[in-house]
């Protein structure tokens, strides 16, 4: 429980209870609140590629594991704590390799504030910060590894400003190998806080891991486990930021039913600094295939930041795209929380489930409900408006892989919405909204549905809708296409029908209309088609 400092400026491993563990056991250790830990000065962390070959890292129990061919293969941490504030890296481990992880817990905040970068002042490949573990590597693909019934209850704050990559997790940070993992019943309980002083290339902010690397999502399973702690992202950097109620980003082609289940998230997750780009989603912010996994998303999901270029914001995913694996996917979620911008972009992608999605090649995509509000406001006093809004229940821009004149297009089927959707402001191009999708080319809607609790503000693009319901109420206040069903179409619209009132209000600006040409279509069920 003594109090342990350092001024990092050197190859580092400290931990509470050990330093650099090479024993096969540890169990029932705790690092007291008194144990503190701070590091300061320049540190070499440990990232993936191990930079200039130092292994720096701590941790509130264990500051390192060592390398593969160093521990044995049953090596496990079991019922361990640490009540301590950590300066560094990970709440009970530092660095990990092949632990087999049981009922382990931090209650300790962990406020990272010192220096990531080598004696030279140059800023390491990737800073990783995480509740439980802040970093795990895995260089044996034989051996299984696991993670159960661990979580993270300390706040986790990242201020550091010299790292290219940041990744920040509730739980853990893994790398990209194969090896065999199984996480099961892990909770992040803490808040999470990047400040506006961070500076970075990219960074990834998840409640549960921050990334899902393309081969580790082969051989990862997760199992009940969610996110309870909110997140906020302060931090102004001239790259992209991600953050995801369990992933901040995930490239795994596609994950099934049979790898995950019990997943969800119940924290608010915000971006309020300046960017690039922005992936923001209670799921994932970003993701470069379909997870035909269950999910719950409970809390609500904003963007009040300054965007440089494109926001994209989804109660479920915040951007989805280069879909490379064909067929049918059953997505069977369910987005209960808030989505809203209420910043400045370019141009902005938002909705209830999928912010925007595009596809390599024609898929099916079904089972998407979106209960909550869908709220775009035009920040007017930042004097700055986006030149496309694409807003909608479902999704805000879907735009699937077809080819409409041999008819073969891609299907969106069984999703329905019955979130209120409004939309307050304008563009200096297009704005497009829907009750299900905004824009919609090359894409068939089938057996969707927008309910009567829908409450629409936007000019939308739906394409192909088939046997599409309305029963939602269109309020528009800006120069715009708007239809109870879809605003805009290109492609067949079939059996749809529309029970709402289209409330539509314009404000008129003389300025305005010297300079842009204004079109209104309003339509019942489509405001606008064309072919």
């Amino acid at each position: 429980n003594a109090e342990l400092t350092s001024d990092g400026n050197a190859n580092i491993a400290i931990g509470g209870v050990v330093g650099l563990d090479y024993s096969t056991k540890i169990s029932n250790c705790v690092n007291e609140k008194s144990g503190k830990i701070d590091v300061g000065g320049s540190i070499a962390s440990l990232d993936w590629l191990k930079h200039a070959g130092r292994q720096s890292s701590v941790g509130g129990v264990s500051g390192t594991r060592p390398e593969a061919n160093y521990v044995a293969e049953n090596a496990s941490m079991t019922s361990c704590e640490n009540h301590a504030e950590i300066n560094f890296m990970g709440g009970v481990v530092g660095y990990y390799v092949i632990y087999n992880m049981n009922d382990c817990h931090n209650y300790g905040d962990i406020i990272c504030s010192v220096d990531y970068s080598d004696e030279t002042k140059t800023a390491i490949k990737a800073a990783n910060l995480s509740g439980v573990v802040g970093f795990a590597a895995f260089q044996k693909e034989s051996i299984k590894t696991s993670m159960t019934n661990c979580t993270n209850h300390g706040k986790i704050e990242y201020t550091s400003a010299t790292a290219n990559t940041i990744n920040i997790a509730g739980v853990a940070r893994f790398t990209d190998y194969k090896h065999t993992v199984a996480i099961e019943n892990c909770v992040n309980h803490g808040n999470v806080v990047v400040n506006d002083d961070a500076e970075a290339e990219n960074i990834y902010v998840g409640g549960v891991l921050s990334r899902l690397d393309n081969t580790i999502s082969q051989y990862l399973t997760m199992k009940n486990c969610k996110n309870e702690g909110d997140i906020d992202c302060e931090a102004s950097i001239n790259g992209k930021v991600c953050i995801g109620g369990v992933f901040a980003y995930s490239a795994a082609p596609a994950w099934s039913a049979s790898q995950a289940s019990g997943l969800s998230n119940g924290g608010y997750v915000n971006f309020s600094g300046t960017a690039n780009e922005v992936c923001i989603g209670g799921y994932a912010g970003e993701s470069t295939g379909v997870h035909e996994v269950p999910f719950v998303a409970e809390a609500e999901v904003t963007c009040t930041g300054t965007v440089a270029r494109d926001a994209y914001i989804g109660g479920y995913i915040g951007k989805m795209h280069n879909i490379e694996v064909g067929g049918t996917f059953d997505v069977t979620t369910t987005a209960n929380g808030k989505v809203s911008f209420n910043g400045v972009a370019e141009n902005v992608y938002l909705a209830g489930g999928i912010g925007a999605v595009t596809s390599a090649r024609p898929v099916t995509l079904k089972g998407i409900t979106n209960k909550g509000a869908v709220v775009f406001e035009d920040n007017i006093s930042k004097n700055f408006h986006p030149e496309n809004a694409y807003v909608a229940g479902v999704f805000g821009y879907i735009n699937l892989a077809g080819n409409v004149a041999n008819r073969s297009v891609s299907v969106l089927k069984s999703s329905n919405n019955e979130g209120a959707i409004s939309y307050y402001g304008k563009t200096t191009d297009g704005a497009y909204i829907g009750g299900v999708a905004g824009h919609a080319p090359n894409t068939s809607l089938s057996g969707c549905a927008n309910a009567e609790s829908g409450k629409i503000i936007s000019k939308g693009i739906a394409g192909g809708i088939d046997k599409m319901y309305d029963g939602g109420t269109v309020i528009v206040t800006h120069d715009m296409a708007v239809g109870g069903v879809a605003g805009e179409s290109g492609y067949d619209v079939l059996n749809c029908s529309n029970n709402a009132a289209i409330d539509y209000t314009c404000v008129v600006n003389a300025e305005i209309d010297a300079n842009v040409t204004s079109r209104f279509d309003i339509g019942g069920v489509v405001g606008r088609v064309y072919s």
